[in-house]
């Protein structure tokens, strides 16, 4: 496939518009923006959401990225689900029968993007494709290989964590995408709907994948296309009983939101793993994840959703 320019050409709309959210990680997005600019496939827009960052992250990020990136700042941090809405906005402007969704603390093979387009032009029922998404720092074990829904434990899981990369050598469908990688179809998009913004950060994308799946859509696991992530580097740097706080109030939610009565087992299921690793908790003197889980059943009971002031 012959390389192009994958400047913005309004006159000339682009098969794939590109969604990064940024948050003080400049260097991370300038790094992963530049392994897209080495893909085979090459018939994008790139759109990055600036989550409300510090002025010289951003300020780097215009300097080294401006000339063929689309920008858009928010003013506040707006989450995982707002920032990638605020994209998706725009993308849908584009008229790009693809939206990717890519975290910006990832690598990118050179032909991962081109890949999963194959697949998802030669099948139509296919709402979703996600790549295999291995370690940054350990490139040959698997971080997730496509996934699975929980309803017991009220959440998308994925398969293949920390293990080699051979039993998760062919395509399969799943229910469950990170939204680390996800080619969506734009037309399915519109149906389903955007991200639920109540989420804030974790669990959106299960909650998306929930929704794909219930409207017919097949989420396909393609092995051959490959990224590498960091895991988890933009988050810990707020706080580290931050991921603990939304997974236990977003677990709770999406129960709430699409279980009916199983709601009512899950939440007891959570209730009791939680209640065991308190214990361990409050042995090694570790109060603040105690205070973050009762903090999550209070806001859950509450209703109070979105961005937790706490942190």
């Amino acid at each position: 496939m012959p390389r192009q320019s994958n400047c913005k050409d309004p006159k000339n709309p682009k098969q794939v518009s590109i969604v990064i959210v940024n948050w003080n990680s400049a260097l991370d997005t300038i790094t992963c923006i530049e392994s897209l600019q080495r893909c085979s496939y090459v018939d994008f827009d790139l759109i990055v959401v600036d989550n409300g960052s510090q002025p010289e992250d951003v300020n780097l990020l215009e300097e080294r990225c401006g000339r063929c990136v689309k920008i858009i700042r928010n003013e506040t941090n707006l989450g995982f689900a707002g920032g990638v809405n605020k994209g998706i906005a725009t993308a849908l402007k584009n008229d790009s029968p693809f939206i990717l969704l890519l975290n910006n603390d990832t690598v990118v093979d050179p032909e991962f993007l081109e890949i999963l387009i194959s697949h998802m032009v030669a099948d139509p029922e296919i709402g979703i494709a996600t790549p295999k998404i291995n370690y940054y720092s350990a490139p040959a074990k698997i971080w997730s290989a496509g996934g699975y829904i929980s309803k017991l434990r009220a959440s998308g899981f994925s398969y293949g964590e920390g293990r080699g990369e051979a039993k998760f050598s062919l395509p399969r469908t799943v229910t469950f995408a990170s939204g680390c990688c996800m080619l969506i179809r734009t037309e399915m998009l519109k149906k389903v709907g955007l991200f639920d913004e109540n989420y804030f950060l974790y669990l959106e994308d299960s909650d998306f994948c929930y929704r794909v799946v219930h409207h017919g859509y097949k989420i396909l696991y393609v092995p051959e296309s490959r990224i590498f992530h960091k895991v988890n580097m933009t988050s810990k740097k707020k706080s580290a009983v931050l991921p603990l706080y939304y997974t236990t109030r977003n677990r709770l939610y999406f129960a709430r939101k699409f279980l009916g009565n199983m709601f009512f087992l899950s939440a007891a299921y959570l209730m009791v793993t939680l209640l065991g690793k308190s214990i361990i908790w409050l042995i090694k003197g570790e109060l603040n994840n105690l205070g973050a889980v009762q903090r999550a059943f209070f806001d859950f009971l509450k209703k109070k959703f979105g961005k937790a002031e706490y942190f």
